[in-house]
This record gives C-alpha cells, sequence and structure tokens, in this order.
C-alpha cells in the first residue's frame, strides 16, 4: 500500500504543475552504510537536503524498481549500494535511463554495482586506489582529485576530497571528468603501499555518461557526499552541481 503511495503521491504532482523542479528517488534496497536519512558523521543528509533546497521532491526507500516504468521518477540514486543488483533490476535502470531518466551512482565498494555501471561504459576497478600526490593528512588513500576536465560538473571545482576511491575507466558512451595523478596505484592489498605486482596508474574517479535520452553520473568513492567532508575541498560545489544537472 506505501508503494501505491508513493507513486500516486508521485504522479500527481507531475500532473499539478507544481514548481517541483524533479522527483528524486533515493534507493535503499540492496543495504548502504552512508544512510540518506541519517545526520551522523558518514550518513548523506546534508547531501539530500541540496536536492529539496534546489526545489525537487526527494523520497528514499526501497521499493522494488518496477517503480522506474511509473513515470514517476526523475532521478534514481543508488547510494552506495552493497548488495548487487539483479539482471531484471539491472533492465529496469537500463530502460529508465535510455527514455530520459537520471542516474547518479555512488560506490562504497565496486563489485555489487560494476556489471551495472558497465551498461553505461563506464567500468570499476577491483582494487581501492592509493596516491602519491594531493594527500589528505598524508594519508595514501585520502587524497584529493585534481585532474579535473571541463563539465557542467566541474564548474568552478579544482579539487574532489575522496576517503578510500575506487577506480574508473571509460569506453563508449562514458567519460572521465576527474581523475587521480599519474602517480596513483592500485592498492590491491590495502596497505597503502605501493608493492610489487601493483601498477602506477592513473585512474577516474568521476565518471558521466549520455545514454539514450538520459544521463549517468558515477562518483567511485560516496564518502565526498558525507555529512563529515562536504566541506572538504571543493566537494560542496561538485554535490551542488551534480544536483543542478541531474535535476535539469
Amino acid at each position: 500500500m506505501k508503494m501505491k503511495i508513493l507513486i500516486c503521491s508521485l504522479f500527481l504532482l507531475s500532473l499539478s504543475g507544481s514548481a517541483v523542479s524533479a522527483e528524486v528517488y533515493f534507493d535503499t534496497s540492496h543495504r548502504v552504510i552512508f544512510h540518506p536519512s541519517s545526520e551522523q558523521h558518514l550518513g548523506l543528509k546534508k547531501f539530500v537536503s541540496l536536492f529539496s533546497e534546489g526545489g525537487n521532491n526527494v523520497e528514499i526507500g526501497d521499493y522494488p524498481l518496477g517503480i522506474l516504468d511509473t513515470g514517476a521518477v526523475d532521478v534514481l540514486v543508488l547510494p552506495g549500494s552493497m548488495v548487487p543488483y539483479s539482471e531484471e533490476e539491472i533492465a529496469f535502470i537500463e530502460k529508465f535511463v535510455n527514455k530520459g531518466g537520471r542516474l547518479l551512482v555512488l560506490l562504497h565498494i565496486a563489485p555489487p554495482l560494476a556489471r551495472l555501471t558497465e551498461r553505461f561504459g563506464i567500468i570499476l576497478s577491483n582494487a581501492v586506489i592509493s596516491e602519491n600526490e594531493n594527500l589528505i593528512d598524508g594519508k595514501s588513500q585520502d587524497f584529493l582529485a585534481k585532474d579535473i576536465a571541463s563539465h557542467e560538473l566541474t564548474k568552478g571545482v579544482s579539487g574532489i576530497a575522496l576517503y578510500g576511491s575506487w577506480g574508473l575507466l571509460a569506453e563508449g558512451p562514458g567519460k572521465v571528468i576527474a581523475s587521480t595523478s599519474e602517480n596513483a596505484f592500485a592498492d590491491f592489498n590495502r596497505n597503502r603501499r605501493l608493492d610489487r605486482g601493483e601498477p602506477k596508474v592513473k585512474m577516474g574517479v568521476v565518471a558521466v555518461s549520455n545514454y539514450g535520452k538520459g544521463k549517468v553520473v558515477v562518483v567511485a568513492d560516496d564518502a565526498p557526499l558525507a555529512n563529515a567532508f562536504l566541506d572538504i575541498g571543493d566537494n560542496r560545489k561538485f554535490a551542488k552541481n551534480i544536483v543542478s544537472w541531474l535535476s535539469m
């Protein structure tokens, strides 16, 4: 019944001529660590508030993703999902984006989302990235990504603070718009040191994709948008750009 009420209320809003810019749905059905409703240190409440402050209607829930077929959702956010999506769910999401939906994927861990993002030309690494440059407090997995490409998402952004990022590659419709330095490395054993067999490599940390009539943003770490880190580096500006780009 609750799901029916949600669908009806969003549909009525879309017909009412309301000032709401977009219907934004944060999916928590696949277990998340940084919860969108949490005001705690590692919650995402401040980021969610940016959508609301922008005139968007925000819902947080764990409804089956068949809701995407109703036309009641404009923006789907997957906030660090910890459980893989089924082939049926991936098909729902791909169809949603192809028809004009906007998708934001945040990574807490990469494996549950790898099969989804590759549909949009964004490939996830199988290792956490460590850096040798632009470190935060001397920690190799906490760093500022300063290799920034020109894009609406990066206007006014010179450094994105990350705290345990995976790496991204792009192909087809995908495009990397923020990267590590050339001296970053794939930290396979996560000991924060460059060991034999761990390649030095420049990796993407933010990628976008224009897919069908829709668009996709993948951020390789959910921490930049968490309450505790939103005001580090240019994270808040980056977050506001995400909200603006996805709400259009």
